[in-house]
């Protein structure tokens, strides 16, 4: 009778969901094929020697229903260093669309995999064959997570989300087993993301627990208890990736445990680090045949970096006195590193980057990305902040910066406190403000993620002054504006699709700087002018002398600058809206399409000549002309522009400049004076659309606004689109910028 009341609910859970997600999960084996020398533990006196269970890399790929792509990615691994971390996020940007915010790179803290990068690189002194095959090690890693999330973007397939908690009890506080006197709070919750096929069969599930993968030591290369509950979860699901997220577990160890040496007691290591995979297993699986609520879309990211402050850091002749002093080769490496930094830089660091990220699932779950090893009390105190049924909270993502001790572990001392800090390579413990530091961070970013940040109270009443003008303006009114500093947004049919006008010009640039960056294009190369190519409209190409040699940078230049239809039209016909198309594909923008070439004058174009993209030939697309998009979607290309992550930073960079120096301030420009306006627009009969960000003192602001259906065509720079456009630029400046009215 349960199995089948589970089954009743999955198939209720698909039929409210199944427009709203697309998701794909991929695994890929990282298991080292030669000795090499273990993370975790710095007692460790040599390489590897053998396998109890391969390590993986694991991805899961999420597209909602607003186009937007994200990723959440785990390991069996102690933990990432910064290089990697960066190597891999512009993999993931560049290769597959993700956004770095819309990454998430956890690992298992597993004590039993090999050694990558600087990650914990005071623990061994490492040098000749034990180094390179670390380095060796490391460059595999960094293309396995690239395949693993390639695998994941490319398995996308409709799907329906759900999630749950279960329960599991072999967590407890390390520090009470050191000191019984101590509270030893623990988090024994089980949160569970299902995700599910259209007939209900699981594809993957994201898992996790708030413990460190410590239960086996030795030198055998293994999951730890993490790697034992997931491949139990894939013996139970063989057609499903399990995936485990690992929670705030920096003073928690999976207990009883036995990592000595004596025969009578050996095999408990083993058999306890199994027992505990298959108990978070089954909690697992009992949350999976029990009711699930479901997950919707849309996935709203906020990432952001808190500076944690250093308490004073010891003086030269401090840490001179303390290096006579160590007893132990990893002790005197410790200090060395913070004398050699001292020599290199003059002084010690005073403070560390923290980064954190959110993400809001609908209005169903919010996920919290911690950076480093945060105790336990940071996953209690966000779950009392914000929902204990609702509210994940994940560690160990990003890179190992340190562990980040709440002000409890301050407060008692020992290892998680103040202990372990020379171990990461800090001068000294965090300042007692580090908890409130991050709480703050962490709301700020929440409140970004959920569309409630400050200035929301604000926002509530310029949406009452934008319903009402859009409710008095003769047309149809689409627009979508968000905060690029806060995260803030806002929008009325942002997601519906619209005539783009010349708006997808923009999009037509940035593929072809991305054809130039691939070496498919080159910007010195000679378009030739033909007077069949010239068309009506915006530009002033169509004046210039037949069989005019026309370079291609001249051509993009002009296309956005003055909006030129004949040099738009040269481009399409040189790299095809198709071209154009599969680019956009890649940044996950896939509403946002080229249609065909510009018809200008009374000139026709058949359906099957080379003037229409594959989507142009579609039926339903007809309406659209030129080209089709969301306002959601243009805001999202402005802000992987403004971010530097089109085709490359210096790329983005130069569009962003031509877009400056776009002539057409009728809309979105239209009363700024000399506020700085990157913009394209567009004007259609009895459309009117404009897209840019406006870089005003108290912030800067994407935004998307299309008014069509307007009763009257009127070509004038005071068209009632664009006063109108002005207008609601003015009140979205003054709704989502810090210091509005």
């Amino acid at each position: 009778m349960r199995l089948a009341i589970a089954a009743l609910f999955t198939i209720a859970v698909i039929g409210t969901a199944r427009a709203e997600w697309q998701a794909g999960a991929a695994k890929v084996d990282i298991t080292p094929r030669e000795p090499i020398w273990l993370a975790g533990y710095a007692g460790r006196t040599g390489p590897s020697k053998g396998v109890i269970q391969r390590i993986y890399v694991k991805a899961l790929a999420l597209k909602d229903n607003a186009g937007e792509l994200s990723a959440i990615v785990t390991s069996d691994l102690v933990g990432l260093d910064n290089a990697m971390v960066e190597e891999i996020a512009s993999r993931a940007r560049s290769k597959h669309g993700v956004a770095r915010e819309r990454l998430i790179l956890n690992y298992s803290h597993n004590h039993s995999c090999p050694v990558t990068g600087e990650v914990l690189r005071l623990y061994y002194d490492l040098q000749g064959r034990d180094k390179a095959t670390v380095e060796r090690y490391t460059e595999m890693l960094t293309g396995r997570f690239d395949e693993a999330i390639g695998r994941a973007v490319r398995n996308l397939a409709p799907a329906a989300l759900a999630f749950e908690q279960g329960l599991a009890g072999f967590g407890v506080n390390r520090r009470r087993a050191r000191r019984r006197d101590l509270p030893g709070p623990v988090d024994h919750d089980v949160p569970v993301l299902g995700v599910r096929d259209p007939r209900g069969a699981l594809r993957a599930v994201l898992f996790g627990y708030a413990c460190h993968n410590t239960a086996l030591g030795g030198d055998q290369i293994n999951g730890d208890y993490a790697g034992f509950a997931q491949a139990e979860l894939e013996k139970r699901y063989p057609d499903a990736v399990a995936l485990f997220l690992m929670g705030c577990g920096g003073d928690v160890n999976p207990l009883p445990r036995y990592q000595g040496s004596d025969p009578a007691l050996a095999p408990y290591s083993v058999e306890l680090a199994s027992t505990y995979g298959r108990v978070l297993a089954t909690a697992v699986d009992l949350v999976l045949h029990g009711k699930m609520k479901p997950v919707r879309g849309p996935v709203r990211t906020a990432m952001g970096t808190a500076e944690l402050p250093l308490e004073a850091a010891p003086s030269r002749e401090e840490l001179q006195e303390r290096l006579a002093a160590a007893g132990t080769p990893f002790a005197r490496r410790q200090v060395r590193n913070l004398l050699d930094e001292l020599d290199r830089h003059g002084k010690l660091a005073d403070r560390a980057p923290y980064p954190v990220q959110v993400w809001q699932f609908g209005d169903d779950l919010k996920l919290i990305a911690l950076t480093g090893e945060p105790v336990v009390d940071y996953s209690l105190r966000f779950k009392e902040r914000y929902g204990w049924d609702n509210t994940w909270v994940a560690g160990y993502n990003n890179d190992l910066l340190a562990y980040i001790p709440s002000l409890r572990v301050l407060a008692e001392g020992g290892y998680e406190g103040t202990e372990a800090m020379g171990e990461y390579g800090l001068a000294a413990p965090f300042a007692p403000a580090v908890e409130e530091i991050i709480a703050a961070k962490v709301d700020a970013l929440a409140r970004a993620a959920a569309g409630t940040a400050p200035g929301s109270a604000r926002l509530a009443q310029i949406d009452e002054r934008i319903r009402a003008a859009v409710a008095g303006f003769r047309g149809t009114v689409s627009l979508f504006a968000r905060n690029l500093d806060t995260g803030e947004s806002y929008g009325i049919r942002e997601d519906e699709p619209v005539r783009t006008a010349s708006t997808i010009k923009l999009p037509i640039m940035t593929a072809i700087f991305a054809a130039v960056n691939d070496g498919r294009a080159n910007w010195t190369e000679q378009l030739p002018l033909r007077d069949a190519d010239k068309v009506s409209g915006s530009g002033v190409i169509r004046e210039f002398s037949n069989r005019l040699p026309l370079p291609l940078r001249d051509l993009v230049h002009m296309m956005i600058v003055v909006s030129d239809n004949t040099a738009t039209n040269l481009l399409l016909d040189h790299f095809s809206g198709d071209a154009v198309n599969a680019y956009l594909e890649t940044l996950g923008l896939v509403r946002t399409r080229s249609l065909r070439k510009i018809l200008g004058d009374a000139a026709k174009l058949n359906p099957e000549a080379s003037g229409y993209s594959s989507a142009g030939r579609i039926a339903e697309n007809k309406r659209f002309g030129i080209g089709v998009s969301t306002p959601r979607e243009m805001v999202s290309l402005l802000e992987k522009l403004e971010r530097g992550e089109l085709v490359s930073p210096q790329a983005s960079r130069e569009m962003i400049e031509i877009l400056k120096r776009q002539q057409y301030k009728d809309g979105i420009g239209r009363g700024l004076g000399e506020t700085p306006v990157a913009s394209k627009s567009g004007a259609l009969d009895r459309l009117r659309s404009d897209v840019g960000i406006v870089y005003a003192e108290r912030g800067r602001l994407a935004l998307a606004i299309t008014c069509d259906d307007m009763p009257v065509v009127d070509y004038s720079a005071d068209n009632a689109g664009n006063v109108f456009i002005s207008k609601l630029t003015g009140m979205l400046m003054d709704g989502l910028l810090t210091g509005g009215k």
